[in-house]
């Protein structure tokens, strides 16, 4: 669908279902917004999953005080509603069919997969030697070295590698039998790129996130906290390049169990992720920390949207300048 059609959906759906006639409709990711009264219509026509954040800093621009958002994506609308489920005020989320409006029910949560105890082992004796952190996400256990992931474990064989495709060549070349030799080779090119001291590089431009979770768990006292543990986010990260949240688990001083959300750059889609977070984990209060240079006052204004408790805090980038 084009823009322009986009556009003559929302404002039909808009004046169809909520009387706002002759309003203008202004453009939206895969979609179109219409603004009328201090109520905002967002239309999404498809892939609703992570529209919340968008959806939520459109309120924010137009100082909205209702706010109803129409998904054109029965695939995906659950989500959306899951998401918004997390918020204070809630927006009401409506599946399009057709021209007609109806409620939508929440996905639930997926279940988290449990990883093999065998990679666990092989995990525990490859990573500690090389001080790598271990995280376990979507069942698979990776190796993190100040948030960047430079080895995996499956089927109790030691992945080494940067990504997909890294991994995968290094196995053409060394078949399944991989040394911690070959571990300290990998860590040997890409430690120097994991400082502040570094050239700009594309070693020290991916994970930013899980980079700062890495600092803040090995110091939780730098979010005032007493304990802070790595856990994984309810959606799978698809590659390593685009943002994409990390979180923690920790308690407070007071002993309140305390949420960690780690966001970097310019990444609205942070907002769906945080709330699936606290659904799945349930915090007394939320922490969120993103870089000094990234807090942006509409950023920073979409998280105490969330229904529990939320602070935003800066870190200090660990990141090249």
């Amino acid at each position: 669908m084009s823009p322009a059609l986009f556009a003559t959906v929302a404002r039909s759906l808009a004046e169809k279902h909520f009387g706002v006639v002759d309003a203008q409709a202004n453009p939206f990711p895969e979609g179109a917004t219409v603004f009328a009264d201090g109520h905002l219509i967002v239309y999404r026509h498809t892939e609703a999953d992570l529209v919340i954040g968008p959806a939520m800093l459109a309120a924010s621009k137009n100082k909205a005080t209702k706010v109803s958002i129409l998904v054109g994506d029965a695939a995906t609308v659950g989500t959306a509603v899951r998401h918004a489920s997390q918020l204070d005020p809630t927006p009401t989320v409506f599946l399009v069919e057709g021209t007609d409006i109806v409620a939508a029910a929440a996905d639930p949560l997926p279940n988290a997969v449990e990883p093999d105890t065998n990679d666990l082992d092989v995990a525990g004796l490859a990573y500690e030697v090389h001080q790598l952190e271990t995280v376990v996400e979507a069942g698979i256990v990776r190796g993190e070295l100040l948030g960047l992931e430079v080895s995996r474990v499956v089927d109790g064989v030691v992945e080494v590698g940067v990504g997909r495709f890294d991994r995968e060549a290094g196995s053409m070349l060394r078949g399944t039998a991989v040394s911690t030799d070959a571990l300290a080779d990998a860590l040997e090119l890409v430690r120097p790129h994991r400082t502040a001291e570094a050239l700009p590089h594309p070693l020290n431009r991916m994970g930013r996130e899980r980079w700062l979770r890495s600092i803040a768990v090995a110091d939780p006292s730098i979010l005032g906290l007493a304990t802070l543990v790595s856990v994984e986010t309810v959606a799978e990260r698809e590659n390593l390049l685009d943002p994409f949240v990390a979180g923690a688990l920790g308690l407070g001083i007071d002993g309140d169990s305390v949420l960690a959300v780690f966001a970097a750059g310019l990444d609205t889609t942070a907002l769906s992720h945080a709330a699936d977070l606290v659904a799945r984990y349930t915090p007394d209060r939320v922490v969120v920390a993103i870089p000094e240079a990234d807090m942006l006052p509409a950023l920073t204004a979409l998280y105490p949207l969330l229904a529990v408790p939320t602070t935003v805090v800066g870190m200090s980038a660990p990141w090249p300048r």
